[in-house]
Order: structure tokens, then C-alpha cells, then sequence
């Protein structure tokens, strides 16, 4: 479990509750990141009534489901607009900087791209960001990119 701990991060927790005959029933729902120095990235939900029990969850399926990110330590030379449900999200080059925020930033600082700026135009449902990324990272796979 220390080992998964190191290369996984939560984005996103979620606490829901329904009423039944006894009372609230809680469950939880986790959204978590694995990435590692070899360009490898996964993205893993896990939902469960205790909150250990769905972290735990949300980094097997992370680390399960990761895949090689060409991209990895590069530099972006071309401007991309995704779009997944309402989420439009727009990765452009810039010169010495790094420009991202919230989730954005997050994911891209994990899988250390320079040189990039991030702009979300659209909703910011966290899921459809991390949907967003799973497009970029899959369309940027097909691209020969120089460094």
C-alpha cells in the first residue's frame, strides 16, 4: 500500500447520502491520479460505503488502467481545443512559463509538460476535465513531436 500511496494522487472525494427505513446511508466516491518518472499515467474511480475502502479502490484501478503518455517531459507545439460533454478545455504553447488551474494544473504538473498553457472554457465538473485529458493524452500519442 506504501508503494501505491507514493505514485497516486486524490483529485476529487465525494461524500453521498440517501434516506431508507433505518436512516442516511453514506457512501463515498473517489477520483484519483497515477503517474510515475517513466510517462506513465492512469486515471481510477472507486466508490464504496467507507472512505478507505474507495481510496484504496480508486488506486488500484489508477494503477490497473495506466498507459504510456508520449508527451512525458516534452515541449507542446501545437495549439489543441478538446471538447467532452460541456468541458472545453484549450492546451496552447507559451515561452518559460506554466499556466494552469485547478485540475488542469494538477495533472499536468504530474506528468511534467513545459511550456504549456491550460484554459477551461467550459464546465468544471472535475470528471469531464480528467475525460478531457484522457482525449489530449490519446490524441498526442498519434503526433510526432520534437524536442
Amino acid at each position: 500500500m506504501v508503494e501505491l500511496l507514493s505514485n497516486n494522487a486524490i483529485l476529487l472525494i465525494r461524500k453521498t447520502s440517501f434516506v431508507r427505513k433505518g436512516g442516511r446511508n453514506f457512501s463515498f466516491s473517489v477520483l484519483s491520479i497515477y503517474y510515475d518518472n517513466k510517462g506513465y499515467i492512469g486515471f481510477g474511480k472507486g466508490k464504496s460505503k467507507y472512505l478507505n475502502k474507495s481510496i484504496d479502490r480508486s488506486f488500484y484501478n489508477s494503477n490497473k488502467n495506466k498507459k504510456k503518455v508520449l508527451i512525458f517531459g516534452k515541449k507542446l507545439y501545437r495549439h489543441y481545443k478538446i471538447k467532452y460533454c460541456k468541458t472545453i478545455i484549450e492546451f496552447f504553447p507559451v515561452e518559460n512559463k506554466f499556466v494552469a488551474g485547478g485540475t488542469s494544473r494538477i495533472i499536468l504538473k504530474k506528468i511534467n509538460i513545459k511550456n504549456v498553457a491550460c484554459k477551461n472554457l467550459g464546465s468544471r465538473n472535475i470528471i469531464n476535465i480528467v475525460e478531457v485529458f484522457k482525449i489530449f493524452f490519446k490524441n498526442t500519442n498519434n503526433l510526432y513531436i520534437n524536442v
